[in-house]
């Protein structure tokens, strides 16, 4: 199966481990840092991520452009988006019509105003499919 995996590259994230275990049960792992191009992670995540007024930034960043050229150009079976805090709800949206997409959410995320938003949108779980 090929795995798009959307989410934080750090060796400590559960992100790297999924990609880790997936690579050993012979899954094509594909990783994309959605935190590509902010200098200040931490404080953006704060700022941008959490705050209503300041969520218009989000649709600015380079994971929303590129996100969607990088699916048509791997066409994976899954995406696999951990937190989806820096994709945009238009990104997420679209890519599930086409493709199946999952969102994970570690559990102390899941009362976040930023995840009702999410699940909102994708209606929670594993959506869409080829």
């Amino acid at each position: 199966m090929k795995i798009l995996l959307v989410g934080s590259v750090n060796r400590f994230n559960a992100e790297h481990f999924y990609a880790k275990y997936l690579l050993r049960l012979d899954h094509e792992v594909f990783v994309l840092d959605q935190y590509e191009g902010i200098s200040r992670k931490f404080l953006f995540r704060l700022l941008v991520t959490r705050a209503k007024i300041t969520r218009a930034l989000v649709d600015s960043q380079r994971i929303n452009k590129g996100l969607p050229s990088t699916v048509k150009k791997i066409d994976p079976d899954l995406i696999l988006v951990f937190k989806g805090e820096v994709v945009s709800d238009t990104v997420l949206k679209t890519l599930s019509q086409s493709h199946r997409l999952a969102l994970a959410l570690p559990r102390h995320l899941q009362v976040s105003r930023n995840t009702k938003r999410k699940t909102a949108i994708l209606q929670c779980g594993v959506y869409g499919g080829k």
